[in-house]
């Protein structure tokens, strides 16, 4: 198996962001779409194999099923 890939630059969200900032956002992001819950969705760091997501925050309806989730992102 190959060594974990680093990519350089890059933190994670919870280390770009504080605590008090996210928490701003998603209050914001409630008021404005009270039927949609804001997601983060990272890759493992020490993933290999699957490819770097294009973006890391997600709008989601309510009723959307995690598998009609994993089938977006993918």
């Amino acid at each position: 198996m190959p060594p974990p890939q680093k990519i350089p630059g890059v933190r994670p969200f919870k280390q770009r962001k504080s605590l008090a900032i996210r928490q701003e956002e998603v209050a914001g992001i409630r008021a404005k779409f009270p039927n949609k819950i804001p997601v983060v969705v990272e890759r493992y760091p020490r993933e290999t194999f699957l490819p770097l997501l294009d973006k890391t925050k997600f709008l989601v309806p309510q009723e959307l099923t995690m598998t009609q989730f994993l089938s977006i992102i993918r």
